[in-house]
C-alpha cells in the first residue's frame, strides 16, 4: 500500500509514523509485519468511521486474491499488539468491516521529531540514574613501563604461557558447561514449533519454498512419539508475521521452536537453520546447508534428522525409518502439493476447490504420491460435510471414497490416509470402523491434530464424553491458533457441565475468527449456561448480522436467552414468527422444542421434538448431553421418541 500522508497519528501512548513506516509506544518500536502496518493505517486515518472489508482487502492487498480469514489475522494480531486492559482499539462490525474508536491526534511532520523526544525522556532520565558518576569512577594511575630485563622477561613469558593454560581451560571449561546446558535444553524439549523459513532472495517462489521446508521437517519429526510438533496449519499463520521467534514460541506455548532462512541463487539453495529453547533462551542446534536445488529434498532430510538427534539421542529403529521416508521424489508435485495444502488450510468453498485443482496437479505429475490423495479426499470429504455443492454431494463424496482407497494402496503406513477413510467409514455409518481408523492414524502420527478433533466428536456421540473433551484438548494444544479447535473444546466443555471454561475457549476462538457465524453461536451458548443473558443475546444477535438468512434458526435460541432472563412475555411474543419459519423449514424444529420444554409446555415440546427428529440426523451428543433437553429428558415420551426413530443408542451406554 503507498501511503501519500506526510504525518503521523497519536492514539493513547502510541505514535504511527506513517512516513518512516513505524509505529512506537512511549519511545519503543513496536515490531509489525508490513501487511498489519498498512492494515492499522487504513483504520487509523479514517477513524471513528467504518472500513468495509472489501476496502481494506482492496487498500492493503491491490491486485491481489486474499480470503477474508488473512484480514481477520492481521486485525487480530494489532489487538494483541495494541492490547492493554480495558482498552480497545479495534470494534468489528459483524459481516461488514472494522471501525477504529481510540482518540487519534494528528501529528504534522516538524512535531513529530519533538513527540518521539518527549516519549522517551522519562526512559531517558531513568537510564542515567544507573550510570555511573565520572567523580566516582576509579581512575587508573598512570605507570612508566620499562623494557624488562632478560630474567624478568623469562618470568614474563613463563606467566604468558600460564594465562594461556588458564584461558584455554576455562574456555574449555565452559565448553563443557555449554554444551551440558545445551544438553539440558535439549532434554527439556517436549513441544516444538517449525516456523515457516524466511525467504531472503527476492524471487517470490521462496516463500513457498520456505513454508516447504517448514512442512517437510514437520511431517518428519511428528512422527516422533516423545515429542509434540505443532501441524503446518497453526506454523502456517506465521508467514508473513514479522517479531522475534521467542514471542512466536511463548505464544504458540512450545519448548523450542525451530527457524531458518532459505535464499535461492540460480540453481542453488542456502538454508540456514537454528533450534532455540525458550526456557533456556539459547540455541540448541544450528547449522547451514548450501547445495544444488534438485537436493532440496537431501536438505530436509538432513534438518530433520540432525533435529532429531539434537532432542533424542535414542531414536527407535521405526522412527529412523520414518524420518528417512520419503513422499515424493519430485520437485513439481510437491510446490502444487503445497499449494494445496495452503488452500485446504483454509476451509472455505473458494478454498478448497482451489486445494483439489493444485492436489490433482501434484497427483498428476506423480500418480504415487499417497499423500496428495488423501489431502484431495479430505477436500473432497469436507465440500460434502460443509454442504458447499449441495447438488454435487453424491459425486463429490463418490471422489472422496476414491481417492482415500488410492491414498491408503499406495500406503498404509501414512496416518493421512486412515484418517481420511476413517471419514468415508463414519459417513456410511460404519463407526466402530471409523473409530479404529482413526486411532490408526493417530498411531502412526500423534500429532496429527484434525485426527484428535475428529476421534473427539466420535466419542462424544457414542457417550464418552469425558475422552472426548481429553481428545479436543489435545487438539487444541497442537492447533492453538486454530478458531475451530477453540470453538469445538469450548462447546464439549458446555455440554460437559463445565461452562465458565467452555466459556473461555469459545471467546478465545471469537477472538480469531469474529466473523464466524457458527463461532458466534457457539459464544452465545456459552454466556448463556454462564448465566450472562446480556451477552448471549449479544452474539446471538452478532451471528443474525453475520448471517441474515439463519433467522430462523436464530430466534428459538433468543427466546430461550430471553425466558432465562425473566422476560417471559419478551420470549412469547417471537414464537408466532419461530413457528412460521420452522414449518416453511426455514427454522429450528430442535430449538422450538427446547423452547416449549424451558417454558413447560411439555405436549408441545415434544410435538416439535418429534418434527425435529423427522426431519433431520440430528447429532448425539446433542441428545444426549445439551442442557436444554434437560426437562424433556425426565418424560417418558423422550425414550419412546427416540426408539420410535432408530435413536435408542443415545438411551445406553457409553459404546467401547
Amino acid at each position: 500500500m503507498q501511503t501519500q500522508a506526510t504525518h503521523a497519528y497519536k492514539f493513547g501512548d502510541f505514535l504511527l509514523n506513517l512516513s518512516e513506516r513505524s509505529l512506537s509506544r512511549e519511545g519503543e518500536p513496536v515490531g509489525l509485519t508490513p501487511k498489519a502496518f498498512d492494515t492499522l493505517a487504513v483504520l487509523v486515518t479514517h477513524s471513528g468511521h467504518l472500513v468495509e472489508k472489501d476496502e481494506l482487502l482492496k487498500e492493503v492487498w491491490p491486485d491481489t486474491f486474499v480470503e477474508e480469514a488473512t484480514l481477520a489475522q492481521n486485525i487480530f494480531t494489532l489487538r494483541r499488539v495494541l492490547g492493554r486492559e480495558g482498552v480497545q482499539y479495534i470494534e468489528t462490525v459483524p459481516k461488514r468491516g472494522y471501525r477504529f474508536v481510540g482518540d487519534v491526534e494528528e501529528v504534522l511532520d516538524e512535531r513529530v521529531g519533538l513527540l518521539m523526544q518527549r516519549q522517551t525522556s522519562s526512559r531517558l532520565l531513568i537510564e542515567e540514574e544507573y550510570e555511573e558518576e565520572p567523580e566516582k569512577r576509579p581512575e587508573t594511575e598512570a605507570r612508566t613501563l620499562r623494557p624488562p630485563s632478560l630474567t624478568r622477561r623469562r618470568k614474563v613469558a613463563v606467566v604468558a604461557a600460564l594465562a594461556v593454560l588458564v584461558a584455554v581451560g576455562g574456555l574449555a571449561y565452559r565448553w563443557r558447561q555449554d554444551s551440558a546446558k545445551r544438553a539440558e535444553a535439549a532434554g527439556s524439549v517436549r513441544s516444538i514449533a517449525v516456523l515457516p523459513f524466511k525467504p531472503l532472495g527476492a524471487d517470490s517462489g521462496d516463500e513457498l519454498l520456505g513454508l516447504g521446508m517448514a512442512d517437510a521437517v514437520i511431517l518428519k519429526l511428528s512422527k516422533m512419539e516423545r515429542l509434540t510438533v505443532l501441524p503446518t496449519s497453526t506454523v502456517i499463520k506465521f508467514a508473513e508475521r514479522g517479531g522475534d521467534q521467542l514471542a512466536a514460541g511463548r505464544e504458540l506455548g512450545v519448548d523450542a521452536v525451530l527457524t531458518g532462512t532459505v535464499q535461492r541463487s540460480g540453481e542453488r539453495v542456502r538454508v540456514t537453520v537454528q533450534l532455540v529453547s525458550l526456557g533456556a533462551g539459547r540455541t540448541i542446534w544450528s547449522d547451514k546447508f548450501d547445495d544444488r536445488l534438485t537436493n532440496i529434498f537431501d536438505i530436509q532430510d538432513s534438518i530433520s534428522g540432525q533435529v532429531a538427534r539434537s532432542l533424542s539421542s535414542n531414536l527407535s529403529g521405526e522412527e529412523k525409518k520414518q524420518l528417512g521416508k520419503r513422499q515424493t521424489w519430485n520437485a513439481a508435485a510437491y510446490d502444487s502439493y503445497l499449494m494445496g495444502l495452503f488452500f485446504w488450510n483454509k476451509r472455505s468453498k473458494e478454498g478448497l476447490e482451489k486445494a483439489v485443482e493444485y492436489f490433482q496437479k501434484a497427483a498428476e505429475v506423480d500418480p504415487n504420491y499417497a499423500l496428495t490423495y488423501a489431502m484431495m479426499s479430505d477436500c473432497y470429504y469436507l465440500q460434502v460435510y460443509y454442504q458447499y455443492d449441495p447438488e454435487h454431494s453424491s459425486e463429490n463424496f463418490a471422489k472422496a471414497k476414491e481417492t482415500a482407497e488410492k491414498a491408503l494402496a499406495l500406503d498404509d503406513t501414512l496416518a493421512e490416509a486412515h484418517l481420511a477413510v476413517s471419514m468415508i467409514q463414519a459417513h456410511d455409518g460404519y463407526g466402530g470402523d471409523a473409530m479404529n481408523s482413526l486411532r490408526r492414524a493417530l498411531e502412526l502420527n500423534p500429532n496429527l491434530a484434525v485426527a484428535h478433533q475428529r476421534i473427539a466428536w466420535m466419542l462424544s456421540d457414542v457417550g464418552r464424553l469425558a475422552e472426548a473433551v481429553a481428545e479436543m484438548k489435545r487438539s487444541q494444544e497442537l492447533d492453538p491458533l486454530s478458531p475451530t479447535n477453540n470453538s469445538s473444546l469450548g462447546l464439549l466443555l458446555v455440554l460437559s457441565r463445565k461452562a465458565p471454561e467452555g466459556l473461555a475457549y469459545c471467546l478465545k476462538a471469537g477472538e480469531l475468527d469474529p466473523a464466524s457465524y457458527g463461532v458466534q453461536l457457539n459464544i452465545g451458548y456459552a454466556y448463556l449456561f454462564n448465566g450472562m443473558y446480556e451477552e448471549s443475546l449479544e452474539h446471538y444477535r452478532m451471528a443474525g448480522e453475520i448471517n441474515p438468512e439463519g433467522r430462523g434458526e436464530l430466534l428459538p435460541a433468543i427466546a430461550y436467552v430471553e425466558l432465562a432472563a425473566g422476560r417471559r412475555e419478551e420470549a412469547r411474543k417471537l414464537i408466532p414468527e419461530m413457528q412460521r419459519l420452522a414449518l416453511e423449514g426455514k427454522g429450528d424444529a430442535y430449538g422450538v422444542a427446547t423452547f416449549y420444554g424451558a417454558l413447560g409446555e411439555m405436549d408441545h415440546a415434544f410435538e416439535w421434538f418429534e418434527k425435529a427428529l423427522a426431519s433431520s440426523r440430528m447429532q448425539a451428543r446433542i441428545l444426549r448431553y445439551d442442557p436444554q433437553l434437560d426437562p424433556l429428558r425426565q418424560d417418558p415420551r423422550f425414550a419412546e421418541l427416540l426408539r420410535s426413530y432408530g435413536r435408542s443408542r443415545v438411551l445406553t451406554q457409553p459404546m467401547n
